[in-house]
Protein backbone atom coordinates (compact mmCIF):
# COMPACT_ATOMS: atom_id res chain seq x y z
CA UNK A 1 0.00 0.00 0.00
CA UNK A 2 1.32 3.39 -0.71
CA UNK A 3 1.26 6.10 1.72
CA UNK A 4 0.05 9.70 0.90
CA UNK A 5 2.79 12.03 0.82
CA UNK A 6 2.04 15.25 2.83
CA UNK A 7 2.70 18.70 0.30
CA UNK A 8 2.82 20.74 3.25
CA UNK A 9 5.98 22.23 5.25
CA UNK A 10 6.14 19.69 8.60
CA UNK A 11 5.89 23.28 10.26
CA UNK A 12 1.73 23.66 9.11
CA UNK A 13 0.91 20.18 9.30
CA UNK A 14 -1.05 20.81 12.54
CA UNK A 15 -1.51 24.79 12.63
CA UNK A 16 -5.35 25.50 12.24
CA UNK A 17 -6.40 27.58 9.62
CA UNK A 18 -7.86 31.25 11.20
CA UNK A 19 -8.86 32.85 8.21
CA UNK A 20 -9.28 32.70 4.38
CA UNK A 21 -8.32 35.31 1.74
CA UNK A 22 -10.36 35.42 -1.51
CA UNK A 23 -8.96 37.93 -3.89
CA UNK A 24 -13.09 39.03 -5.85
CA UNK A 25 -11.84 41.41 -8.10
CA UNK A 26 -12.61 40.51 -11.44
CA UNK A 27 -12.18 36.98 -10.44
CA UNK A 28 -15.16 35.69 -8.36
CA UNK A 29 -17.39 38.82 -8.82
CA UNK A 30 -17.43 41.73 -11.38
CA UNK A 31 -16.57 44.81 -9.71
CA UNK A 32 -16.45 46.73 -13.07
CA UNK A 33 -19.99 48.18 -12.24
CA UNK A 34 -19.09 48.78 -8.61
CA UNK A 35 -16.12 51.37 -9.32
CA UNK A 36 -17.61 52.90 -12.76
CA UNK A 37 -20.55 54.16 -9.44
CA UNK A 38 -17.27 55.52 -7.29
CA UNK A 39 -15.39 56.69 -9.95
CA UNK A 40 -18.86 58.94 -11.22
CA UNK A 41 -19.49 59.90 -7.25
CA UNK A 42 -15.99 61.05 -7.73
CA UNK A 43 -16.81 62.92 -10.43
CA UNK A 44 -19.53 64.18 -9.75
CA UNK A 45 -18.37 68.27 -10.12
CA UNK A 46 -17.18 67.40 -13.54
CA UNK A 47 -20.51 66.18 -14.68
CA UNK A 48 -18.84 63.83 -16.88
CA UNK A 49 -20.73 61.36 -18.88
CA UNK A 50 -20.60 57.88 -17.66
CA UNK A 51 -20.40 56.32 -21.15
CA UNK A 52 -16.54 58.58 -21.12
CA UNK A 53 -15.28 57.61 -17.89
CA UNK A 54 -16.32 53.92 -18.23
CA UNK A 55 -14.49 53.98 -21.41
CA UNK A 56 -11.22 55.20 -19.80
CA UNK A 57 -11.61 53.13 -16.75
CA UNK A 58 -11.94 49.72 -18.85
CA UNK A 59 -8.92 51.15 -20.58
CA UNK A 60 -6.67 52.36 -17.58
CA UNK A 61 -7.96 48.88 -15.68
CA UNK A 62 -5.34 47.83 -13.07
CA UNK A 63 -4.07 51.23 -12.43
CA UNK A 64 -4.18 53.27 -9.17
CA UNK A 65 -6.70 55.60 -8.34
CA UNK A 66 -4.25 58.16 -7.58
CA UNK A 67 -2.94 57.89 -11.05
CA UNK A 68 -6.07 57.29 -12.84
CA UNK A 69 -8.51 59.80 -11.53
CA UNK A 70 -6.13 62.95 -11.98
CA UNK A 71 -5.92 61.75 -15.56
CA UNK A 72 -9.55 61.09 -16.27
CA UNK A 73 -10.09 64.76 -15.14
CA UNK A 74 -7.49 66.13 -17.60
CA UNK A 75 -8.48 64.16 -20.48
CA UNK A 76 -12.58 65.12 -20.02
CA UNK A 77 -12.21 68.29 -18.84
CA UNK A 78 -8.79 69.42 -21.03
CA UNK A 79 -7.16 71.21 -17.43
CA UNK A 80 -4.95 69.24 -14.78
CA UNK A 81 -6.37 69.54 -11.65
CA UNK A 82 -4.65 70.62 -8.96
CA UNK A 83 -2.64 68.66 -6.41
CA UNK A 84 -5.81 69.60 -4.15
CA UNK A 85 -8.85 69.19 -6.71
CA UNK A 86 -7.10 65.35 -7.19
CA UNK A 87 -7.15 64.71 -3.66
CA UNK A 88 -10.45 65.41 -3.33
CA UNK A 89 -11.88 63.39 -6.22
CA UNK A 90 -9.90 60.69 -4.84
CA UNK A 91 -11.17 61.05 -1.22
CA UNK A 92 -14.83 60.78 -2.59
CA UNK A 93 -13.99 57.97 -4.84
CA UNK A 94 -13.15 55.73 -1.32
Amino acid sequence: MSQKKNLLPSSLDSTPIKALLFDFDGVIMDSMPKKLDSFMHAFEPYHFSRGEVEKLQRRDAGLSRQIIIPAIIKELSGISPTAKEAEEAIMRFT
